[in-house]
């Protein structure tokens, strides 16, 4: 097997001598063979090329690259190439390298390409083989969304997340002469204003135009065809039907839905209690769309129900009904479990309307309103309704006391808090952990301020701890409630509560924020971290091991 460096920029096959510095177009093969293979041309028994043109490409831009390449193959010594991007003879992207069969024996080959930048590190591994007499193409890309990615075994990560490290021959593009544009970096732009999200022990986030998930997967959660956890992200292959780029994102305790650019709703995870909107009631691994929702802008999941706001302004729940939480009046009440999306009604039976965002809690539901009200409907046993009474549960919506300028709401387990324009927070429902954050665990009925926060700009809530992005740049996240696992952030764990909002260590310039059940994650200046719970593999780290301080989550920039 014989390789060669690809050359510069040049309009025809270039020669060992040619300039370097520029970007190739085609593989530099030894002079010899360039004109062998010339020669060959239109003559009487001409034998063309057996050939692999590997393409290396990449979007990552830092200085300090370390670039190995390794050939490996049965007929020849393993080809080395060791390229430092420190040294200015270091050519920039992309190389071409032409590779070729010594002896008759075709493959199978192993190519592997790997980037170090300090102590991260992408990789990416092929196995294919020569197709005899016919010039195939091997790209291989080192791209920022592959950063620290593990992928399972056989597998190897490239632009459309891990995949099988194993290419047959045949299946290689033809050799055409051209490289490929090099990758670009996609940006990751909000997606109703948030970059990361959380459920119960999964955790999702979107890099460019593309969703990546990791954590507890025992239900299919995470959308990737497995049962198996992640311990790192995992692309979600969404259906080829789904437009790009997505409305909408939510995450209940083990499913998750999207919304796509059309307004269709998709759910995967589990469906015993009909959260995936499917009749047939049977969980899925991969995204499927829900019946009938076409028009969808929002979505968000509760324990075992997902609602939905629609273009109109009306909500739909579907799922668990044990405590009215779908919201569809007397005519559900008695109704366990709803399959299907069904519309959200007042006490007048009329479709609850003006909604501008809706979230689900364990077992009830809150909705904003486009006039700033904040309205639930559900379980009222920790008084999470805010709506002043003690009445157990209730299956229409009910208005909750005081809050008239709500921004922003956010749902736990048993518990709610809203943001108002005035940047404070308040918040109301279960409080056992001081997850209400006004300095006290004691019952109340109706919303009360969280101490201290006057300039929240984000809020998120999880089964027992809620935290508040807030502050001017650089924003600063802070937390309060439970921290029996760390999920607080502040770099111990604590048997008793922290009453007060508290600020979590090494976050600076958050934009985007989400609380788990037990864990929590923050984009930031620095990446994407999360801390809290990890036993399966909520924080993204590669490992399974508890934090109080924020980890960064493996492969985002």
């Amino acid at each position: 097997m014989t390789a060669a460096l690809g050359p510069p920029r040049v309009s025809s096959p270039a020669g060992p001598d040619a300039p370097r510095g520029r970007r190739p177009l085609a593989p530099r093969w030894p002079r010899l063979a360039l004109g062998v293979a010339l020669a060959c041309v239109g003559a009487t028994g001409c034998q063309p090329l057996t050939q692999i043109i590997l393409i290396i490409d990449s979007n990552l831009s830092s200085d300090r690259l370390d670039v190995k390449v390794t050939v490996t193959g049965p007929t020849a010594s393993p080809v080395l190439l060791d390229y430092n991007f420190a040294n200015p003879a270091t050519p920039p992207f992309a190389w071409t390298l032409g590779l070729s069969p010594r002896g008759s024996t075709l493959g199978p080959i192993s190519v592997m390409v790997a980037a170090t930048d300090n102590a991260d590190v992408v990789e990416q591994v092929a196995q294919t083989e020569f197709v005899s007499g016919e010039s195939r193409t091997l790209r291989m890309l080192l791209l920022t969304s592959c950063m620290g990615v593990v992928c399972p075994d056989a597998q190897t990560c490239g632009a459309n997340g891990c995949g099988p490290i194993e290419q047959v021959g045949t299946s290689l593009p033809t050799w055409n002469g051209m490289v490929p544009p090099s990758p670009s970096t996609d940006p990751t732009v909000p997606i109703s204003g948030r970059t990361v999200w959380a459920g119960g022990w999964h955790s999702c986030a979107n890099d460019g135009s593309s969703l990546y998930c990791w954590g507890q997967n025992k239900f299919g959660e995470l959308g990737i065809g497995t049962t198996l956890n992640a311990s790192s992200r995992e692309r979600v292959p969404l259906v080829a039907s789904a437009s790009m780029p997505l409305r909408a994102v939510g995450l209940g305790n083990i499913d998750s839905c999207v919304c796509d650019a059309t307004g269709q709703a998709f759910c995967w995870g589990t469906d015993t209690a009909g959260e995936l909107g499917n009749p047939t009631m049977m969980g899925s691994q991969v995204p499927l769309a829900v019946d009938g929702l076409t028009d969808c802008v929002q979505i968000s999941g509760g324990a075992a129900h997902m609602c939905a706001v629609h273009d109109t302004g009306q909500v739909s729940c579907w799922g668990d009904n044990t405590f009215g939480q779908i919201g569809g009046g007397a005519a559900l009440a008695k109704m366990a479990s709803v399959s299907t999306p069904t519309l959200v009604r007042d006490a007048q039976n009329n479709p609850f309307g003006n909604v501008a965002e809706v979230f689900g809690g364990d077992g009830h539901t809150c909705a904003r309103r486009t006039d700033k009200t904040v309205w639930c409907w559900g379980d009222n046993a920790d008084h999470q309704l805010g709506d002043g009474t003690a009445v157990a549960m209730r299956a229409v919506p009910s208005q909750v006391v005081g809050i008239t300028t709500a921004e922003e709401i956010a749902s736990g387990r048993f518990s709610t808090c809203a943001r108002l324009t005035s940047g404070h927070v308040m918040c109301w429902g279960q409080n056992t952990s001081g997850q209400l954050g006004d300095g006290d665990v004691k019952v109340v009925r109706t919303p009360v301020e969280v101490a201290g926060i006057t300039d929240a700009i984000q809020i998120t809530a999880g089964k027992h701890h809620a935290c508040a992005l807030h502050g001017t740049a650089p924003n600063l996240l802070a937390c309060w409630g439970g921290n029996e696992l760390g999920q607080i952030g502040i770099g111990s764990t604590t048997t008793a509560p922290v009453l007060v909002p508290t600020e979590v260590l090494e976050i600076v310039g958050a934009t985007s924020i989400a609380a788990g059940s037990v864990h929590t994650c923050a984009r930031h200046s620095k990446g994407l971290s999360c801390w809290g719970e990890n036993i399966v593999n909520e924080l993204g780290d590669n490992t399974d091991t508890n934090r109080s301080q924020q980890v960064l989550v493996s492969g985002f920039p």
